[in-house]
């Protein structure tokens, strides 16, 4: 059967996903086989059904902002999409591709172009080079200005450094604005932040040390305003002190340095000669030159943070990808039983983890856990655990009493801060359906007895990590035919919806009264489902984890 691909259209650069037979989720949450972090995409956006004879069918999930197949609007019901179609989630564009249909057209993408007949409008035509050329020949200031700028504009689409852009700019502000100092100073807003990033002088052995008036500084940056200066001398507001430049100084401007909201700095230029007076003219293009000079700094700042940004992404991707990559693949098979289990982190990273490992004396570990917190800090410490348990469970003389009390100890002894884990960890035995459990500080799991009680399995004992030494009691239950055990971590009760209202117990109690018929595969997704009903696209709230242990009837 041949390969099918879904590209995305807006990143033609990255590796379409091959698709195989089963199910792939698509959203913005962390969860979701394709994530896609766009506003317009929901949570748990729509699902894709791969099916054995290569059908792949779409199904919208109560999207915010509906899934299309071309221009046709999914409703509830799964729709069909075959290769080289387009599939909308939100506004973010796929295609089904395969080796041999790369690239689907996009029906939305679409222009007419139309022979039109005799106009009787007045077109006025010039020539574009003419124009350039006629400024070229023009020996005025603002001739000079004008070709000064034209330069300027092409420096903000090159690959150069802010010290060669900076220098660029103050030996073309001399070309045009009489001078004997020339300088530009870096900040963020204010005076304190201020520092020298570059100095350009007319005349060999001008001084390049600056003092600078503080209330003039304020009124450029923090009013917003261009300032031109003349005759400081006769100033009284500087008579007698040295704060606005360095004696002798005659006219100066000073320019803040805006863009997109931002304050960047200050261009400051300075003559000592009373023949040089800075009139309006002057200081418009010394504004004009002024905001170029800003918008290249802006951007290289937002450049800066973005390679910052992507490389943070990527060592959290990694991250994320080696917690995946700690939970287990795949679920050990146990006649008689089904689990199932889901994590969904807020982050790339976090603090929820669930574990479950089949021993060599035939009974199932299994085990969920919360970290206090969220980040970094909470799957550093969640991983430490989850390792502790997998060293701890293959020892002959293994508890789970025993085992909780060690990890506990070894969390309360090396971590730096208060942190903390609530933990429920049951082994059971498939052949007396047995349970036996440890429920630390953990939200009390739901016992869905197949004749219709739900039963909650709540403890008093501490969290692990709490205090350095402790103990926990262990208890029982057993499992008869068709009875379920869910366990879930905060995310389940905390997930709330744009008017804050959260899922909260009741709604939970309520779905697992109504489906606990549904197959156990069924009841998680359908319980992921009925959650995303009710949070619509408000944020996740908390690191969500489900697992279910269920008894076959």
């Amino acid at each position: 059967m041949t390969l099918l691909k879904l590209a995305r259209m807006d990143q033609p650069d990255q590796p379409p996903r091959a698709l195989t037979t089963g199910t792939v989720m698509i959203g913005r949450g962390m969860g979701c086989d394709v994530r896609i972090d766009n506003p317009t995409v929901s949570r748990r956006h729509a699902r894709l059904d791969v099916l054995i004879d290569g059908t792949v069918r779409v199904t919208d999930l109560g999207s915010k902002n509906g899934t299309r197949v071309n221009k046709r609007v999914l409703g509830k019901e799964p729709v069909s999409i075959a290769v080289g179609e387009c599939l909308f989630i939100g506004d973010v564009c796929f295609g089904l591709v395969t080796d041999e249909v790369p690239v689907p057209c996009i029906p939305d993408s679409e222009m007419t172009i139309r022979d039109e007949g005799p106009s009787h409008a007045s077109v006025s035509a010039l020539p574009y080079d003419e124009v350039l050329a006629e400024w070229e020949r023009k020996d005025d200031a603002m001739g000079k200005a004008y070709r000064a700028l034209f330069e300027m504009i092409g420096m903000l689409v090159s690959d150069q450094s802010l010290d060669k852009m900076v220098a660029e700019v103050l030996t073309r502000i001399q070309q045009v604005v009489a001078a004997d100092r020339y300088a530009v100073f870096l900040g963020k807003g204010d005076t304190e932040s201020l520092r020298l990033l570059a100095v350009r002088s007319a005349h060999r052995g001008t001084d390049s040390h600056f003092e600078l008036s503080r209330t003039i500084l304020n009124q450029a940056l923090t009013e917003r305003q261009a300032l031109s200066l003349t005759n400081l001398p006769a100033d009284q507001r500087f008579a007698g002190q040295d704060s606005v430049v360095l004696q002798g100084v005659h006219s100066a401007m000073v320019v803040p340095l805006i863009e997109q909201e931002r304050v960047v700095g200050v261009l400051y230029v300075d003559s000592k000669s009373p023949i040089h007076r800075y009139d309006d003219n002057k200081l418009s293009i010394a504004v004009a030159f002024g905001h170029l000079l800003a918008a290249k700094i802006v951007q290289l700042q937002l450049l800066r943070e973005r390679q910052e940004k992507e490389a943070l992404e990527s060592e959290m991707k990694v991250a994320a990808g080696i917690q995946k990559g700690l939970m287990p693949n795949t679920l050990p098979e146990v006649p008689g039983y089904a689990i199932h289990a889901f994590l969904e982190q807020t982050r790339m990273v976090g603090g929820d983890l669930y574990d479950v490992a089949l021993r060599n004396d035939g009974c199932v570990l299994f085990l969920q856990a919360d970290v206090a917190g969220k980040g970094v800090g909470a799957a550093l410490l969640a991983a430490n655990i989850l390792s502790a348990f997998r060293i701890l469970r293959g020892s002959e003389d293994f508890t789970i009493e025993g085992a909780v009390e060690r990890v506990s100890r070894n969390i309360a002894e090396s971590s730096p801060d208060v942190q903390f884990a609530t933990l429920f960890i049951g082994l059971l035995n498939p052949r007396l359906h047995r349970v036996d459990y440890v429920n630390a500080g953990h939200n009390p799991p739901f016992l869905i007895r197949r004749a219709g009680a739900l039963e909650r399995l709540a403890s008093g004992n501490l969290p692990m990590g709490i205090v350095e030494t402790s103990t926990w009691k262990q208890e029982t239950i057993e499992l008869g035919p068709g009875d379920r055990l869910l366990i879930y971590t905060d995310g389940v009760l905390d997930a709330d919806n744009a008017a804050h209202e959260q899922y909260g117990m009741k709604r939970l109690e309520a779905y697992m009264a109504a489906h606990r018929d549904r197959a156990p595969g069924e009841f998680v997704t359908g319980l992921l489902e009925n959650m995303d009903a009710f949070a619509g696209d408000a944020p996740q709230a908390d690191d969500l984890t489900l697992l279910l242990v269920a008894r076959e009837e």
